[in-house]
């Protein structure tokens, strides 16, 4: 729901994968605005691949919050989440491409509905996690 998904069809996390086209994490529209997040953009008729100062991961907070005050739930770091790709399945899912995301094309790795299975114990330079802090009253 945070990067603008509504109900999605399927029973599993990869029944799920793409389902939703046309949604991403900084809202609908196609080129993102360059304050959509941390992603790779040289290959992109229109983009400034030099407007974008970050070689590689940028500092939290570094682009626009979305629509729900949320940052960098797309870009960045692939995010290592809680769920399986299928019922029984060790395999985490990843979301939320990261900062070696060439965007190309609408409907691919962008998307909010995209999502990658990889086994528990794969490492690579461009794998995270997301962490969110809930402001209190006062805060």
């Amino acid at each position: 729901m945070a990067v603008g998904l509504g109900k999605e069809t399927g029973s599993c996390p990869m029944e799920k994968h793409k389902g939703v086209k046309g949604v991403y994490p900084w809202g609908k529209e196609w080129p993102p605005p360059w304050e959509a997040g941390n992603y790779e953009r040289d290959k992109v008729e229109g983009l400034d691949p030099e407007a974008d100062q970050f070689d590689y991961t940028s500092p939290v907070g570094s682009f626009a919050a979305n629509k729900h005050g949320l940052h960098d739930l797309g870009g960045n770091a692939s995010e290592w989440c809680e769920d399986k790709d299928y019922p029984g399945s060790n395999n985490p899912v990843l979301r939320g491409a990261s900062w070696t995301a060439t965007i190309i094309i609408p409907d691919s790795i962008t998307l909010s509905s995209h999502r990658v299975s990889t086994r528990p114990n794969s490492r690579h330079y461009n794998y995270g996690f997301r962490c969110v802090l809930a402001g209190g009253t006062g805060q």
